[in-house]
């Protein structure tokens, strides 16, 4: 039933021009991802808060590039006093080790509605 899910949501998001194959690599990341720590959806919560929408605090607070990086994340940390948990936080974000993250590794919710309206 998985790859239904897939595959419906690559025919739904890429009528706007979007790769259906990135579409259908997003829908399984989401639907296959291990659950996120307590305290990173925290997190989450106060940048919500604090910035309008995780999207926002993208944006905002860590650059709205393609990736951010430890000295724009730990910012934001300190934007939510939350500095104490940095290392822990991006830890969790950054699962490849690359030291930095995406938007999608931050929110892919959010990542796969900015795919829809783009």
């Amino acid at each position: 039933h998985i790859e239904k899910i897939q595959k419906t949501m690559a025919n739904l998001y890429s009528g706007n021009g979007a790769d259906p194959l990135a579409i259908e690599y997003l829908a399984s990341w989401i639907l296959h991802r291990p659950k996120e720590n307590h305290s990173v959806t925290v997190f989450k919560k106060h940048l919500s808060r604090r910035f309008g929408s995780t999207v926002a605090a993208w944006r905002k607070a860590m650059g709205g590039g393609n990736q951010a990086p430890f000295t724009k994340f730990r910012e934001a940390c300190q934007d939510v006093n939350m500095r104490h948990r940095t290392v822990e936080f991006f830890q969790s974000l950054d699962a490849t080790f690359a030291g930095n993250f995406s938007l999608f590794e931050l929110d892919p919710e959010a990542a796969v509605l900015l795919v829809k309206f783009y």
